[in-house]
């Protein structure tokens, strides 16, 4: 039977661990925002030409594609997001020449940060 003092050991080296998870998965969520703009990016081309998704005109939209990073109240996450205004547009017209891309590449993504997360844990 473990006394007082031993039980405080065990619950801080519990939370120790976790809180070092933790970082471990905030890093995973930095790598992998990182991987999915360049996936994105690398994906739809970068120069003014038809590219996989939509035309790119002036090379803004795909310049302007951000990974970013959650970590709030307890959800940690990646994500991708358009920084030019007309990329809702891009993502949602449906017709002529244009295709989503960010749900598709953070969909493909999620199953490799997924399997990293489960080896971490």
């Amino acid at each position: 039977m473990l006394d007082k003092k031993s039980l405080r050991q065990v619950e801080a080296r519990i939370a120790g661990i976790f809180g070092e998870k933790a970082i471990a998965v905030q890093a995973l969520c930095r790598k992998y925002s990182m991987l999915a703009q360049r996936t994105a990016r690398d994906s739809q081309g970068t120069t003014q030409n038809k590219g996989q998704f939509w035309t790119n005109r002036t090379t803004n939209a795909i310049k302007g594609i951000e990974g970013y990073t959650v970590n709030s109240g307890g959800d940690i996450g990646f994500g991708l997001r358009h920084t030019m205004d007309y990329g809702v547009y891009l993502e949602f017209a449906r017709g002529r020449s244009v295709r989503p891309l960010l749900e598709p590449t953070i969909r493909t993504l999620t199953a490799y940060f997924i399997d990293d997360v489960k080896k971490l844990w």
